[in-house]
């Protein structure tokens, strides 16, 4: 093959694009961002190419370990988000910042998974997480040069047999492309400008080893010899009703033994093609469903052909042995192409993990039949757009809604069909991949690309426990690390203190006492759709005149001893699914801990999937509020926008006793992206509050209309001759998607009564 260096061009090159029927929004709006997007990263700067390697390639170790306990959704079923990282910062990529936009996905005999960045120039190896509650992984990142004073548009891809290198289609630059990633080598076959052939969907034919692609724009698909660099672009023709020949307008393709299956978005037809020779046999035609844009298609073990048909939320199951059929006619050009190389080391990057259980929507919805015979399948939402389809080793079929921004997946054998909402909220699922029963991950784990949301989404169905308590993060808000928890407890006390003045009962919310055995309580809960098992519950207190440097990390590590002091622990045999259960360890509380300290709650199960609702904690400040004394409280409290933008904050109290005032300043007000504001909460009780009340007082912050989150403030008023020292409580508490940040310690100013 020939061997090029430096690539210069005397003539301009013009992009050109042609204006998709707008029958879809879903397919128009993609299509039109699609090529205004190329145009308006077009870059001018050529990069050299290179003739060796510049370091040694990254390997990375092949992954193992999934747990798999069926091969069809039921209702304990994880979706797991892999966040990509933002825009390249070097000025010769583009863009330069900005969000990352996977699109195709594929997978490797090692279980690796593969997918374009298609406006940032990169391909993707992603290494699967292999434990259920793992929260960050790697991957490797090619950042692909300029070419032909152009940025690239890298689209589909697919894995060579030999599983050592990847093909991919360049849509903006017009090329093929082969990325060799043990050397690294990245091989570009450049299409002649002229052809105006910008290709989309890729195939291989296992056979000989050639590229066969579709012309997106035009009615064309073509065959890439890469030793000789032939490429031989065949023009599809197909009779129209009245006699004259339809514009085909291809878009994807699928290979199946001696032949392919295309899809023709603009006039909805299925053509079947022979990898040898199709000249002689012509492009068999297959009509589906009229304006229905048909995209994806996916070849089951009984060759039927299903389609997805994003226009009018349809699935087509096409028998391919139907008598509904014609002969389109072809024609052939051959030219040869150049190829032109280049060496890309990849990057190794930090990937992390989101997990969410979700819950299946199931219907019954048997197929329509149509024609010789068709099968079509109504999408159950609506609007939904169906895009990307593949199939398990069940014939199941597994496609993404673009719009309907969810999974599915349809069961020929029971006519149901079953829908999965993806976590991220308008995140647009497009193309999706089932890895096969003899390629792990083994095929009940389904990779989807989220282009706007960008991330790799994988889902699957595993036995799990999802031990609680305290509220979990929000899946959009995790902590940027395992150490950075936030302060958390619900009201109502899922941490509280059972003193023995009154007798013990786990009913009993009380002020601490001293010199006495307190029952120290915690509430766990498991979520989950499986039974835990020896659930361990440790509760440690934090002496607060010590620098709070380090918060309780997640199970099953230990916190800093120097910071956290161990009280005990104790251990649930069992915890059935939905189910909850409070714990207590005893608790002499001795004259040295402090009169304000904190009480932090571990819980640690096997088996686990979110470890970020498995710590709580609790603040007891012990300051006496009695019955019958007017006391003032000033809190201050710490407010954070974790938003995407800069918003206006909004505050509103609820809870407060009838007699009680509470006011927090400064209350609305314009706060910046990721910013915090220092707010004065006051809290006035009067001395006509009665002995043994408790009061529950929410602060609750919103921006432009969206809650971020709340602090809860827990008031116990008790009578001046309760039995041992008067240490009454204010508990201070956090929940909600990041809205505090923090808390200063408080400050109670009033009567300060010791005995």
């Amino acid at each position: 093959m020939p061997v090029s260096g430096n690539r210069h061009f005397k003539h301009a090159i013009r992009e050109s694009s042609q204006i998709m029927v707008n029958k879809n929004l879903a397919v128009s709006l993609f299509v039109v961002f699609l090529v205004s997007s190329f145009t308006a990263f077009a870059q001018t700067t050529l990069p050299q190419s290179q003739n060796v390697p510049q370091v040694t390639p990254q390997m990375t170790i092949n992954p193992t370990g999934y747990s798999i306990n069926s091969d069809l959704p039921g209702s304990s079923v994880l979706i797991r988000e892999y966040v990509l990282p933002a825009g390249s910062p070097a000025t010769t990529y583009v863009p330069s910042t900005g969000p990352s936009f996977p699109t195709d996905v594929t997978y490797d005999a090692l279980g690796f998974i593969w997918f374009t960045d298609i406006f940032n120039n990169r391909i993707y190896r992603l290494t699967p997480a292999t434990e259920i509650n793992q929260t960050s992984t790697t991957a490797l990142k090619w950042q692909l040069p300029l070419t032909l004073n152009m940025t690239r548009g890298p689209a589909h891809i697919i894995v060579d047999d030999a599983h050592t290198c990847v093909w991919f289609t360049d849509y903006a630059s017009m090329q093929i492309s082969r990325l060799d990633w043990i050397t690294n080598l990245l091989t570009d076959w450049t299409i002649p400008r002229n052809l105006n052939i910008h290709p989309w969907d890729l195939i291989m034919d296992t056979e000989i080893g050639n590229i066969w692609f579709t012309a997106f724009n035009m009615s064309k698909f073509c065959e890439l010899n890469p030793g000789s660099g032939t490429l031989f672009v065949y023009n599809l023709l197909v009779p129209g009703a009245t006699g004259g020949f339809l514009p085909a307008r291809l878009a994807e393709m699928k290979p199946s033994g001696d032949h392919f299956y295309m899809t023709d978005l603009g006039f909805d037809y299925l053509y079947k093609v022979k990898f040898v020779n199709p000249m002689a046999t012509g492009a068999l035609v297959y009509p589906l469903v009229a304006d229905g844009s048909s995209l994806a298609l996916a070849v089951d073990s009984k060759e039927n052909v299903w389609v997805t048909q994003p226009t009018n939320d349809l699935v087509n199951e096409q028998v391919v042995g139907s008598t509904n059929k014609y002969v389109g006619n072809l024609t052939l050009i051959q030219t040869t192409l150049p190829d032109d190389r280049n060496y890309v080391n990849p990057q190794i990057i930090e990937i992390r993990i989101q997990i969410t259980p979700v819950r299946p929507e199931e219907y019954n919805i048997p197929p329509r039949i149509k024609g010789d015979p068709l099968a079509i399948w109504t999408v159950p939402s609506s609007p939904s757009g169906p895009w990307g389809i593949d199939v398990d080793t069940n014939d199941s079929a597994w496609y993404t809604e673009f719009s309907g921004n969810q999974i599915g997946v349809i069961v020929p054998a029971s006519n149901k069909t079953v829908e999965y909402m993806v976590p991220t909220a308008n995140s647009h699922p497009l193309y999706v991949t089932v890895p096969r029963s003899t390629m792990p991950p083994f095929e009940t784990h389904v990779w989807f690309t989220e282009l706007t949301g960008g991330k790799i989404g994988e889902l699957f169905s595993a036995t799990y426990v999802d031990i609680r308590v305290a509220p979990s993060l929000p899946p959009q808000y995790p902590p940027p690390n395992p150490g950075s928890i936030r302060w958390t407890t619900e009201p109502g006390a899922e941490i509280w203190i059972d003193a023995p003045s009154n007798g013990y009962s786990s009913a009993h919310h009380d002020v601490p006492e001293r010199g006495v055995v307190n029952h120290l309580y915690a509430q766990v809960t498991n979520l989950g759709f499986s039974t835990a098992s020896n659930v361990e519950v440790t509760f440690y207190y934090h002496n607060m005149s010590v620098s709070f440097a380090q918060l309780i990390p997640l199970p099953p590590t230990a916190p800093l001893s120097s910071c956290w002091i161990l009280i005990g622990s104790t251990t649930v045999s069992s915890l059935a699914p939905s189910l909850s259960i409070d714990v207590y360890v005893n608790w002499t509380i001795a004259s040295s801990v402090p009169d304000h300290f904190c009480i932090g709650v571990q819980a640690d199960a096997a088996g686990d999937i979110n470890l970020y609702d498995n710590v709580a904690y609790r603040n007891f400040e012990i300051y006496s509020i009695l019955a019958g004394v007017p006391t003032t409280l000033y809190l201050p409290v710490w407010a954070t926008n974790s938003l995407n933008g800069t918003g206006y904050m909004s505050l509103s109290l609820s809870g407060v006793p009838a007699g009680w005032t509470a006011e927090v300043k400064p209350n609305g007000f314009e706060l910046g992206k990721g910013k915090s504001k220092l707010l004065n909460l006051t809290i006035q009780v009067p001395s006509s509050t009665r002995a043994g009340m408790r009061a529950v007082i929410r602060l609750t912050g919103m921006i432009n209309g969206t809650t971020t989150g709340a602090v809860w403030i827990e008031v116990d008023i008790i009578a001046a001759t309760t039995t041992g020292p008067s240490i009454p409580i204010v508990d201070i508490a956090l929940l909600g998607g990041g809205f505090v940040a923090g808390i200063v310690l408080m400050l109670a100013i009033g009567s300060r009564h010791k005995k």
